[in-house]
């Protein structure tokens, strides 16, 4: 079914409603990276071990310069990433195949709002985030290539350009690339290398263009234009990945900890698909599809050389793709006249009515149990239904409107909870934006006095900060990006000095010239404890207690 005018307009339109609706809702930034990225897009400084960032920060920086306050700026930016990589998995599921059709593209991005990052990293900029923003963008002209082979050449371009930007992002997006095989291919799946010579040259147009574009930011940005193709950049960046042979956690089962367990519907349903439609796959959609795969094999692998296990977000880039080919092995003619349609309608709404009734039993039954709801769900809901849908897929051998809402039940019933989950908390419920008040909490305490550190002037941040509240952060580095980016400021790592002890504490305040000092309230009855060192501390600084007793903030006179 071909894609109208009205249903472009109309997915532009609620693409730009979600955004701003992601946008206003969305949560905080809360992980050391992601503040250390946001400092260098305020600073503007060279970081060269972090040379595969800079599309990202540049990006996420255009937000903020944009925005009344850093804070804004990237809750917009989120909002941005999040609500056009819906957009392109809508399209990219609705376009995939001649059938697919609007149910596709609901139901995919269905799923995706099903995903953990929703909630998870909520008003993150994650820099993976991004990378998967442009992978999407990648697959979505590839697809496009494929359905308009007149296109091609403008195709390979912007590929081109998206290959050396997406690397730019972070480099796990390189192997977006092998999708490129498949314009090596003829209509009827047969390798031909004359196609290969015709693609080299509009590929390194695209290239050249993404290489212009980035020496032109880097020009003006940081004043060098050719920092990100210089050759001592990408050695640092290889040496930044040198951790040597130690594991910090060790390596775990990306099966049993994500695609079984946080990813089974998606999962179980790319593969179903896949399995479904091998025969109508011609080969350049067979690669799309073993894109999610190769990924599996590549962040296993990865564990070898990042040494902290199971990282989820490595993942994300793939998941727009595998939530746009989840639903594609639904295939089936709608209803083709006014009696069928009825019926049809009748089906689903009795469907949809047994999965409220089911979730309405479910609920009070678990709690009069004293069982919780979502082990309910995992340990007898969910089997029952996976077990209806496999039973489904291997008995039926072609779908027809009146047999189709079985599958659609069994679907719709499983995607009911982690929606409303992610309804929850997004929308409801914000845990990043909890964490972030925690993580700046002596910056909002103390907002008038700590808002306008002098470039000569030094903070002392307490060492317990950290680890007595869940304060800031024991890396000075990110103290001093977390500032700038709380009060859109620019101050460097001078202006912030991190204590060793509470035992060196009297020495560092009376010594050495701190302008302010922060403290825990722990830190504080310490001084108390010694007359003499309380006697310097009073004769140098003023004191200025938190009423909650938790910080005490210490000025020089």
């Amino acid at each position: 079914m071909k894609i109208t005018k009205i249903e472009k307009i109309t997915l532009i339109a609620l693409t730009i409603v979600f955004w701003i609706a992601l946008a206003l809702y969305a949560g905080a930034p809360i992980f050391s990276d992601e503040f250390m990225y946001i400092d260098i897009g305020l600073r503007n400084y060279k970081e060269p071990s972090y040379g595969n960032r800079y599309f990202h920060i540049y990006l996420e920086k255009l937000f903020m310069n944009l925005a009344a306050t850093p804070l804004q700026g990237v809750r917009i930016f989120w909002g941005f990433i999040i609500a056009l990589t819906l957009c392109m998995v809508y399209y990219n599921a609705r376009t995939f195949l001649k059938g697919s059709n609007p149910l596709h593209g609901l139901l995919a991005v269905a799923i995706f709002l099903t995903f953990p990052l929703m909630t998870a990293y909520s008003g993150e900029p994650a820099v993976d985030l991004t990378a998967m923003l442009m992978v999407t963008a990648y697959f979505t002209a590839y697809l496009y290539g494929l359905r308009t082979p007149s296109k091609r050449p403008l195709v390979l371009g912007i590929l081109g350009m998206l290959a050396f930007l997406a690397f730019k992002t972070k480099e796990t997006t390189v192997f977006v690339n092998l999708m490129l095989l498949g314009y090596m291919l003829d209509e009827d799946d047969h390798w031909q290398w004359r196609n290969l010579t015709a693609m080299i040259k509009p590929l390194l147009i695209g290239l050249g263009v993404g290489i212009l574009i980035f020496m032109l930011m880097d020009g003006f940005i940081l004043g060098d234009p050719f920092f990100a193709i210089r050759p001592s950049t990408f050695g640092a960046i290889f040496t930044h990945y040198d951790f040597g042979k130690v594991f910090f956690d060790p390596p775990s089962s990306w099966y049993r900890e994500y695609f079984l367990d946080e990813l089974l519907l998606p999962f179980l349903l790319f593969v179903i698909g896949g399995l479904r439609l091998q025969k109508k796959l011609d080969i350049p959609r067979k690669l799309v599809w073993m894109y999610p795969l190769l990924m599996i094999i590549f962040v296993t692998l990865n564990m070898l050389k990042i040494p902290w296990g199971f990282i989820e977000r490595f993942y994300f880039p793939a998941l727009p793709m595998l939530a746009a080919l989840a639903p594609q092995f639904l295939r089936f003619k709608w209803p083709e006249n006014k009696r069928s349609w009825l019926i049809f309608a009748g089906l689903l709404i009795a469907a949809g009515g047994l999965i409220v009734g089911l979730r309405a039993l479910m609920i009070p039954y678990a709690a009069s149990m004293s069982f919780d709801y979502s082990a309910l769900l995992d340990s007898l809901y969910y089997p029952v239904l996976i077990s209806l849908l496999l039973a489904y897929v291997i008995w039926v051998k072609r779908m027809r409107w009146w047999n189709v809402v079985l599958p659609l039940f069994c679907i719709a019933a499983m995607l009911l909870s982690p929606l409303t989950y992610t309804y929850k908390y997004f929308y409801r419920i914000q845990h990043n934006n909890e964490r972030y008040e925690d993580l700046m909490y002596p910056f909002n305490t103390y907002k008038e006095e700590l808002a306008d550190i002098q470039p000569d002037d030094r903070l002392y941040v307490s060492p317990r900060m950290d680890a007595d509240y869940g304060f800031l952060s024991e890396d000075p580095n990110d103290i001093v990006a977390m500032y700038n980016f709380y009060f859109d400021a620019r101050i460097t790592s001078a202006n912030v000095f991190m204590g060793y002890t509470q035992e060196a504490m009297v020495r560092q305040l009376t010594l050495k010239h701190q302008s302010q000092a922060v403290l825990t309230w722990a830190d504080w009855e310490y001084i108390q404890q010694d007359e003499a060192g309380l006697a310097a501390v009073e004769e140098q600084y003023t004191t200025r207690p938190d009423p909650q007793r938790r910080l005490m903030l210490l000025e020089h006179k």
